[in-house]
């Protein structure tokens, strides 16, 4: 038993469990706050010359951006899948591709046998 209390200190052992949250935060910026993140990709004097072209460029990955168009090229998914009508980006497609070809060569018995070494050192010297 301690011989001292400490003033406002609870007495039960275990602290309340956390509050769970689910989700994600709202992120969604105003067109001046992405229109200005969007430009710092520019900050390159090569670039004045061609200010007018970036400001409609801009706008339109401001409309992409505001109408959430995160994949404009879709197509049906296709047979393999579970629901082979979905609407599927046409780049995850062909990087899914990608992947499976690799896996293919990889496991092929007439390639080259490889052996993959990952450095996760922060170093790059």
């Amino acid at each position: 038993m301690p011989r001292f209390k400490l003033e406002g200190m609870s007495q039960d052992p275990l602290p309340p469990p956390p509050k769970v949250r689910t989700g994600q935060t709202l992120t969604k910026l105003t067109k001046e706050e992405y229109l200005k993140r969007w430009r710092q990709r520019f900050y390159d004097p090569a670039f004045l010359s061609k200010n007018a072209d970036l400001d409609a460029i801009a706008e339109i990955a401001w409309d992409a951006y505001a109408d959430e168009r995160k994949s404009p090229r879709t197509r049906k998914a296709g047979p393999g899948f579970a629901d082979p009508e979905y609407e599927l980006s046409v780049e995850w497609l062909e990087a899914r591709q990608a992947i499976v070809d690799a896996q293919k060569s990889q496991e092929s018995s007439d390639s080259a046998s490889r052996v993959l070494l990952i450095c996760a050192s922060p170093r790059t010297d």
